[in-house]
């Protein structure tokens, strides 16, 4: 079972993105893809459901917030987004779609890029794109 700080960070995550979309809980589920009762009952009772949405679940919640409000930006203070462990997490997604192994701080690295990749034009995109590529060679 993860800690009491995943389970907080989930929560800002879920908050941020309803926060930034206006919409429901089951609103926000349906365009990210998922089924409403996992995102309902979470937060009906974060503190003791016995689940926590897992890292592809926030992500897809995240996705969804961000076509939905591209102009409201994530927060950066300490939010899921720009969270060290939630950017592990993200960056281990990335590795396992990959097939490969790699230590904690390249993982951490491209889950890093992950986040800068999400904002970047076009020509910063393909910078971001070669130093993931470079992280994953090295």
């Amino acid at each position: 079972m993860l800690d009491a700080s995943a389970r907080t960070r989930a929560l800002a995550a879920i908050n941020d993105a309803l926060r930034r979309t206006g919409w429901s809980a089951s609103r926000l589920a349906r365009e990210a893809e998922i089924a409403p009762s996992t995102l309902n009952r979470f937060l009906k009772d974060p503190d003791n459901h016995p689940i926590i949405p897992s890292t592809r679940t926030l992500a897809k919640i995240a996705e969804a917030a961000a076509k939905a409000a591209p102009n409201q930006p994530p927060r950066t203070n300490g939010s899921a987004i720009t969270d060290e462990d939630h950017l592990q997490a993200r960056g281990q997604d990335l590795v396992e779609a990959m097939g490969a192994k790699l230590p904690r701080p390249k993982v951490v690295k491209l889950g890093r890029l992950l986040a800068r990749l999400a904002k970047a034009g076009p020509e910063e995109a393909e910078r971001i794109l070669d130093e993931m590529i470079a992280t994953v060679e090295e």
